[in-house]
């Protein structure tokens, strides 16, 4: 019986797995996002000469992939070229071809991350690193946030929600300033 129970579990487990999806077009998120990292108190103090913006999805999976390169297509269209005063550079990192991804974040120099929806990817793993380097995490995928990235976009009504893991932001060396998180789900 207690095996059955846990078939059971694991079943439903994988199924929420394949469910994690974005909530808000993506054509939406990447100037909200942009204007968040507006608030970040410690940007000046993070940042080298340039931002290096990395968006971390799988190639061989068709909604990361679509996501990935909705991304791009924004970025071109808004001709974001600079966040503050800083110059942005953005790269596309394949989480799968990149076994050792805290290698490539390092010999990239990146200072903030974007997760695209992404599965089989232990979420843990990428929080770690962007922990260990203080880099700046965010996602479209609102269950990524409470698994410890740092910065979301989620929906509340019909309306685009900011979702902020207050602990992993501090981890990584994020300060958001008040007004933000007054305008903020924390999540904590």
């Amino acid at each position: 019986m207690k095996s059955l129970v846990a078939i059971i579990l694991s079943t439903f487990m994988v199924g929420l797995i394949w469910c994690q999806d974005i909530q808000v077009p993506v054509e939406q998120q990447v100037p909200l996002l942009i204007k968040i990292l507006n608030f970040d108190r410690n940007l000046r103090r993070n940042a080298n000469k340039q931002i290096v913006f990395a968006i971390l999805y799988q190639k061989m999976y068709r909604k990361s992939l679509d996501v990935k390169n909705e991304f791009e297509q924004t970025i071109s269209k808004y001709s974001l070229t600079k966040i503050d005063t800083f110059p942005i550079k953005f790269i596309a990192i394949d989480v799968n071809e990149d076994s050792d991804l805290a290698s490539v974040i390092a010999r990239n120099q990146v200072n903030m991350i974007y997760l695209a929806p992404v599965k089989a990817t232990n979420i843990g793993d990428i929080t770690t690193i962007s922990r260990q380097k203080q880099i700046t995490s965010m996602t479209g995928v609102p269950e990524y946030v409470n698994e410890g990235i740092s910065i979301g976009v989620g929906v509340k009504g019909d309306k685009p929600q900011i979702l902020i893991n207050l602990n992993s932001a501090k981890a990584e060396g994020i300060n958001f300033n008040s007004q933000l998180l007054k305008l903020a789900k924390i999540i904590e």
